[in-house]
């Protein structure tokens, strides 16, 4: 089933889109924003995706819808076993378990030393004692992170809108004049209006979720790590977190916790290290490759 929407025209563009000192593109409220994509697509109960014609082809293809498919079926089955993990932790107070806590410290910054202050005690499996109650120990930071795994999880398992990239050919990136670049994987814009693209309403302000439907099918993506770049970008709309560092640059490992709590890429990795039983880290700017180890 396909649905077609008028493209907009210059004419309608109220505002020029502004953009901050990370070249990250925001609009005030009020704004209308001109549209790359020319047709909306339902490929399943739970997913939409938006893209723009191409006449005399076939786009996107049938591999790479199938590659949407089994990606969005993936991000859904991660963040679940994500969520299940942390309440497994947090709620039921299990063991953390070696697995587990590598991937906290690894992705979270909860490694000794890494977070000299925040949380103020970090010791694993602490005892429950009612005088922890409201302590920023580390129970408290893992919950933290359980919120944003949770509200990821929601959303992704309530149905996704995907928007295609079109990497070769888009000259409108976030409403105004702009390309993306030719390995970009995926990008959602923040609103940044009235403090609203954090917190409950962020996913009413920030933009849309987009991914690169014919670059990762190209370059040899897995559903999983297609499903990582969704999550990666839900953690921006549905969150509004930042891009401290990406997993595979340098210093990611040296992140603190204040910063990896604000880190799309933590999450992402995190969720898929959960699913996965083990840490898994990214080694290079595509991720579309993962190293698993055992780093304490």
């Amino acid at each position: 089933m396909s649905i077609k929407f008028k493209k907009s025209t210059g004419g309608e563009l109220k505002f020029a889109g502004k953009a901050d000192s990370t070249g990250t593109v925001h609009f005030p409220a009020g704004t209308k924003q001109q549209k790359w994509t020319d047709t909306i697509k339902i490929l399943s109960p739970g997913l939409m995706i938006g893209y723009r014609e191409r006449p005399g082809e076939k786009y996107p293809t049938t591999a790479q819808r199938e590659l949407l498919l089994n990606a969005a079926s993936s991000a859904r089955e991660i963040m679940r076993t994500a969520v299940r993990e942390m309440d497994r932790v947090v709620f039921f107070r299990r063991p953390e378990g070696q697995a587990f806590t590598n991937i906290m410290n690894y992705h979270f910054g909860l490694a000794t030393g890494r977070s000299p202050g925040l949380p103020a005690t970090n010791v694993v499996d602490k005892s429950f004692s009612l005088g922890d109650l409201g302590k920023t120990d580390r129970r408290w930071a893992l919950n933290k992170i359980r919120q944003g795994m949770l509200s990821i999880s929601f959303h992704l398992n309530t149905g996704m809108y995907l928007i295609d990239i079109d990497n070769s050919r888009r000259t409108l990136k976030s409403g105004v004049a702009g390309t993306p670049g030719a390995n970009e994987e995926g990008y959602a814009t923040w609103a940044d209006f009235g403090g609203f693209d954090k917190g409950a309403l962020s996913a009413w302000r920030n933009g849309e979720i987009h991914v690169a439907f014919e670059m990762m099918h190209s370059g040899g993506y897995s559903a999983e790590h297609v499903a990582r770049v969704i999550i990666h970008e839900a953690a921006h709309k549905y969150l509004g977190v930042t891009d401290k560092l990406y997993c595979w640059q340098g210093g990611y490992d040296a992140l603190p916790f204040t910063d990896c709590i604000d880190n799309a890429d933590s999450y992402a990795w995190a969720a898929l290290s959960l699913n996965m039983g083990f840490l898994l880290r990214g080694i290079d700017s595509h991720d579309n490759k993962a190293y698993p180890g055992n780093i304490a």
